[in-house]
């Protein structure tokens, strides 16, 4: 009796672990994701979960990582200025008319404070792009990408548009166990030809690659064919837009 009584507590441990680790592949207005899921890449290259940063006690936050490298190396994290108390008061979420929201308690977070003509859902690409997609035309309504923290990804812009006024740059985590931002912001200098600048919280100007001459940033170290990295510089004074884009290419 004892033996099938230990045996039954353990199939039962088994089952409690197997809801804390479930994955599931678009989030709605009837799919959640808690502290018992996490939202992976049809390639399972990424994942987004609720995650506690190193050992502190800062609490818990909302963030995309690689989901194949065992060591959790963290590329977005969502209000991270913001730590939950307790993972289980943490729900992301679509709610109408097709925003996605983050929410604590029963209290709205963060939203992305869209609109959609259909049931919206919310799927994680392979690139790490979290998008929330429109359920009657199947376009973008919003995209992770446009709002870099403090990693920058393939696939992302790293610039400013003078006409929208939206610009992308990244900002330092204060460190390891607090990802609220820090210090130092990168960004691009638009002021003249471009060129990718650091300065600190105080406006204080600490690195300067120098300004893009057509082929390369000047300050810059120059790549050769054995590196990974390559510009890609959009300019358009029509429009009054300035990205830089970095892609990343791999080599065999």
């Amino acid at each position: 009796m004892e033996r099938v009584a230990i045996y039954v507590l353990l199939l039962f441990s088994l089952h409690i672990q197997k809801i804390y680790t479930a994955k599931i592949g678009i989030i709605s207005d009837q799919q959640f994701l808690t502290e018992k899921n996490t939202l992976v890449s049809s390639a399972r290259t990424f994942e987004l979960g609720f995650f506690k940063p190193g050992s502190s006690g800062n609490g818990y936050l909302l963030g995309i990582w690689y989901k194949k490298i065992s060591v959790k190396t963290v590329v977005r994290v969502a209000k991270r200025d913001r730590p939950l108390t307790v993972a289980s008061s943490g729900v992301l979420k679509i709610v109408h008319p097709g925003s996605l929201v983050l929410m604590s308690n029963n209290s709205i977070m963060w939203s992305s404070n869209t609109t959609s003509s259909g049931n919206a859902t919310a799927k994680l690409d392979d690139s790490g792009n979290l998008v929330v997609i429109d359920g009657h035309n199947k376009s973008i309504l919003w995209q992770s990408f446009d709002y870099p923290t403090d990693t920058f990804l393939p696939g992302m812009k790293f610039g400013r548009d003078n006409l929208t006024g939206r610009e992308w740059h990244l900002s330092s985590p204060k460190s390891s166990e607090d990802l609220a931002p820090g210090k130092y912001i990168v960004s691009v200098d638009t002021n003249g030809y471009p060129q990718i600048i650091i300065k600190d919280t105080n406006d204080s100007l600490r690195f300067r690659a120098g300004p893009w001459n057509g082929v390369g940033l000047s300050g810059a170290l120059a790549f050769d064919q054995k590196n990974t990295l390559r510009y890609n510089m959009v300019i358009s004074c029509w429009q009054r837009k300035f990205v830089l884009n970095i892609n990343i290419i791999c080599r065999t």
